[in-house]
């Protein structure tokens, strides 16, 4: 639950007669309720805009005017007090968060100064750090927020020959010279003043990269937290389409040029600051600020614009203290808040009235561009260092009490995304559900099996798309495994070419990493050979077998003879380092090769058992041992038991510490893991006295635009998996994979230490 206030102002569609509606909804400290003002029906808000832009040079006037507009309901007002004293029942540090939401149909409404608002009182709401505000814009992008690295900025700075614009309307002969080494000096001082390393485009003799738009999107394409672009804007034509002059030969271009190049980035800027020049006036800066919501849509977490032509005082106190707030937690919304209490507080700069000029879009309800990430709790507050210690101790022991369970992210270096794959495969086969549903695999895949009337035609067809996911990912020179016609037969085939591949050039891979530790046993709930794969190129020789859940005759999973397990193929069989078993809970791909034959019959691919009775391909009987659509993980709760998996395995969910590598919180596949291991005979043993070995959890922090208050979801899961005694790790499997890396040794030096031990 949230430590602060949390207030959301929704202004919809004007109604006529009746103005704008809007609804207040309160999120009170350590609660779980919201409360809704008024709780039935809405406020009118009626706002006359031709009157605000009169005031537009007349600062205070226009404030006061606003203030009085919005705040003429007195339902509203009280509303508005009620938020203000949630957050001062907090304690010494008070903190309220103001969302303000425009829906569609009341875009217009951000030509409105908000951030001018002031209280009954005269006294401006959002020039201090106790009240934190911003736009609140939904985006149909759904690209997560990341874990803090080391900060890195560009700078691009576009001062065009305005004299040879070729725009029709002229509109250049307006604009003045861009000051290129003031603004340079003065966005490399402020980031620079956060700790953000910088590089900058501009032209010579400012520079040796002119700021084009294709050199902007190309930069980009490395990697950059932040893009602070500094250019003259227009709105052009009757039509009033938002131009920009960067330094392309045929300026100005459509705005919407740089905007869908940012928006098909694999990786985005977290912020945009788009900073209009002094010399910019008030057309460049409302095209700036127009700016702001098409980037948000376009996935960008933040955008910060100018609304008018701000004082170079203002932007010089500002900036540095944006940065400098920003980079200690990456909260954009507090750090904004601070920076204007700088600005307003400075006495050698008493006329910086001008502190509403910055606005602040965003598409985060927790205000926060970037998390910290580790165990504990998903602010950084816990280190994890002593749970890290009891992992590598029990990776240490010499019996290695540790035991890996491989999740669906730790394929998502090789085939992207999961979301991305059902979605894809919802859009092949007509899915009729929308939002969030149809990047759900377990329902998107249910819906196929429904609609083919046949329950292993989707496992089939996701097969196939991983393996055409993969070829795209990592080709090859090798044509065998590339033949344009991908089939059930040569998908396997081009996963394990990608995936070697894939696991020669990243060295965190997490079966390369997890195969240089000297885990006995390995738990996947994926169907492809990468575990196995990456222990045989570690020099060790692995064992696998899989769950038979699946008891459906056609695919005659349990003829032990045609599918043998491991202690069929290998009956003295141990698990150990040197031949460790590799166990596939939700299915496997590439079945074991059949036992040899018995009184001189062999077991057919046809047939087994009566003459008349068909069975499934082996290529067809792998896919259909694999845990996909949501029948298969209810099949899989129901057939499996309590005594589901080898000996081995049972033994190692009961009482070795587990380590969770590549789940989400909210995936079908961990929820029914955790409910399977939590239902093996032993494992009640985790929840009694304190003599227990440790989980640990890997995971993307809650998804700001699937969870509607990220911050309460993380408190939740952090408080539900204490229960089971899991210690959740807030961050990427890419950061997860580096924290264990950096935590655990390699192999090599504990084989060394357990040699040592035993001499």
């Amino acid at each position: 639950m949230s430590t602060f206030a949390e207030l959301e102002i929704t202004v919809g569609r004007p109604v006529e007669k009746d103005g704008y509606p809007v609804v207040l909804r309160l999120y009170a400290p350590k609660s779980d309720q919201d409360e809704r003002f008024p709780q039935k029906g809405c406020y009118s808000l009626n706002i006359d805009l031709d009157e605000l832009n009169n005031l537009r040079g007349e600062d205070s006037k226009y404030a006061a005017k606003l203030s009085e507009v919005f705040f003429k309901n007195p339902e509203m007002q009280a509303a508005f007090n009620t938020a203000r004293d949630a957050a001062n029942a907090v304690g010494d540090n008070p903190v309220l968060r103001v969302r303000l939401f425009l829906d569609t149909g009341a875009e217009v409404l951000h030509h409105v100064r908000w951030e001018c608002l002031r209280d009954s009182n005269g006294k401006s709401l959002f020039n201090g750090d106790t009240i934190l505000f911003s736009r609140y814009l939904a985006s149909s992008e759904l690209k997560p927020i990341s874990g803090k690295t080391a900060p890195k900025a560009l700078v691009a700075i576009a001062n065009p020959n305005l004299a040879d614009s070729k725009d029709p309307a002229n509109q250049s002969k307006a604009l003045a010279p861009v000051d290129v080494p003031n603004e340079k000096q003065r966005a490399e001082t402020s980031l620079n003043s956060g700790g953000f390393s910088v590089t900058t485009l501009a032209s010579p003799p400012n520079g040796t990269v002119p700021a084009t738009s294709k050199n902007i999107l190309t930069e980009l394409e490395n990697g950059y937290d932040i893009l602070y672009l500094v250019c003259h804007g227009g709105l052009v034509g009757d039509d009033q389409v938002p131009m920009l002059w960067l330094e392309d030969d045929d300026y100005p271009i459509k705005a919407t040029l740089l905007v869908e190049g940012i928006r098909n980035m694999r990786k985005q800027p977290r912020l945009v600051v788009l900073a209009s020049c002094q010399s910019a006036g008030t057309a460049a800066s409302s095209t700036l600020g127009a700016l702001g919501p098409l980037l948000a849509d376009a996935g960008v977490p933040a955008v910060i614009a100018m609304q008018g032509n701000i004082k170079m005082a203002t932007i010089k106190k500002f900036m540095p203290e944006f940065f400098k707030e920003l980079a200690k937690d990456g909260q954009i919304d507090r750090a904004m808040a601070a920076a204007r209490r700088r600005v307003v507080g400075d006495p050698d700069e008493p006329d910086c009235d001008d502190y509403w000029m910055p606005v602040l879009f965003m598409r985060l309800r927790s205000g926060r561009i970037w998390y910290q990430p580790g165990l504990g709790s998903s602010d950084g507050s816990k280190s994890g260092l002593d749970k890290w210690k009891i992992i590598s101790t029990a990776v240490a022991n010499k019996d290695c009490q540790c035991t890996p369970i491989i999740g669906p992210g730790a394929l998502e270096g090789l085939i992207g995304p999961w979301r991305e794959v059902a979605m894809k495969l919802s859009e092949s086969f007509g899915y009729p559900m929308g939002g969030f549903a149809r990047e759900d695999l377990p329902t998107v895949t249910q819906f196929i099996a429904v609609n083919q009337s046949l329950a292993y035609f989707p496992k089939t067809e996701l097969v196939k798309r991983m393996a055409d996911e993969a070829k795209k990912r990592h080709p090859t020179t090798a044509t065998d495994f590339l033949d344009p016609a991908i089939d059930i037969a040569s998908a396997p085939l081009i996963l394990k070419e990608a995936g070697r591949r894939l696991r020669k050039e990243n060295p965190l891979e997490p079966h390369r990493l997890l195969a240089s530790r000297p885990f006995s046993i390995y738990i996947t709930v994926n169907p492809d050979d990468s575990m196995e794969d990456a222990l045989r190129e570690a020099g060790r020789d692995p064992r696998s077998d899989f769950s038979r859940w699946n008891l459906n005759a056609y695919f005659d999973l349990l003829n032990f003879r045609k599918y043998p397990s491991i202690s069929d193929r290998y009956p003295d069989y141990s698990p150990s380092v040197d031949q460790p078993l590799v166990y596939h809970l939700f299915g496997k791909l590439v079945l074991p090769d059949a036992l040899p034959p018995v009184d001189g019959k062999a077991v057919t691919e046809e047939a087994s058992g009566a003459p008349d009775e068909p069975k499934a391909p082996r290529e067809i009987a792998g896919c259909a041992s694999c845990v996909v659509t949501e029948d298969d993980f209810f099949d899989f709760m129901l057939n499996i038991g309590s005594k589901g998996g080898t000996k081995p395995v049972r033994a190692a969910l009961a009482s070795n510490a587990l380590l969770f590598f590549g789940f989400r919180l909210d995936d079908w596949s961990f929820r029914v893991l955790l409910r399977s291991i939590f239902n093996k005979e032993g494992s009640l043993a985790r929840n009694v006295g304190q003599n227990f070995l440790p989980c640990i959890g890997a995971q993307v922090q809650p998804d700001e635009e699937r969870i509607e208050h990220p911050l309460r979801a993380a408190n939740y899961y952090q408080d539900y998996f204490q229960l089971c005694k899991i210690e959740t790790f807030w961050g990427s499997v890419d950061e997860f994979a580096q924290a264990f890396d950096k935590n655990v040794p390699a192999v090599d030096q504990y084989l060394r230490e357990i040699a040592k031990n035993l001499a």
